[in-house]
């Protein structure tokens, strides 16, 4: 998977990377400033490894609102 991070630095940088565990293999750390870019590209990749939780279909139970009078 492709990851792009922009550093404190104003630097931006991206790679390509194979999670384990839905982690970073390994430490990344901006070709700029040296900045430690780990957990950065681990909270992205977390991001783009969740998988979204259907909304659950409206309830039968759920009782009519009545508008007006």
């Amino acid at each position: 998977m492709e990851i792009k991070i922009e550093c404190p630095c104003g630097q931006r940088y991206k790679f390509e990377v194979e999670p384990e565990n839905g982690l970073m293999p390994v430490p990344v750390a901006c070709p700029t400033c040296g900045t430690d870019g780990t957990e950065a590209a681990n909270r992205l990749i977390q991001r783009a490894l969740a998988v979204p939780v259907p909304r659950p279909p409206p309830s039968a139970h759920r009782p009519a609102v009545r508008i007006g009078g």
